[in-house]
């Protein structure tokens, strides 16, 4: 059993709050919407980028936004390949900022393993 880490760090990508934390292998979630940057709730590449990210909220139209500094986390743009929808809405996820581009909606409390090959890596919004 995988534990998550228990610190969260503030930001806001837009005019409303929300957080994050790096929550780690495993499917574990316990945030509005978790995303992996690997198949099978895995934690992705961490050059520059979370592996993983909890967030509160069912809204973001940038990826790219999410950073601290502090621990040079930069970005969930264009690598999730697993998700969790942890909230009783249909969330869209899209494959450019802004809620613009290709889509891919999941359903209330929905977990994917590995999300669709034509939106693999290319998720950079979404919303309920």
């Amino acid at each position: 059993m995988l534990l998550a880490i228990s610190a969260l760090v503030a930001f806001t990508p837009s005019a409303s709050a929300q957080s994050k934390a790096p929550i780690g292998d495993g499917p574990r979630c316990d945030y509005s919407v978790c995303l992996w940057g690997n198949a099978d709730f895995r934690n992705g590449p961490k050059v520059n980028k979370f592996g993983s990210a909890g967030l509160d909220t069912i809204r973001l139209e940038d990826l790219g936004k999410l950073e601290n500094q502090y621990f040079g986390w930069k970005g969930m743009q264009d690598i999730t390949s697993s998700l969790v929808n942890n909230t009783p809405y249909r969330i869209c996820f899209y494959s450019d900022n802004n809620f613009r581009g290709l889509q891919f909606c999941v359903g209330p409390y929905e977990r994917w393993a590995s999300v669709p090959y034509w939106i693999n890596d290319r998720i950079s919004s979404f919303r309920a």
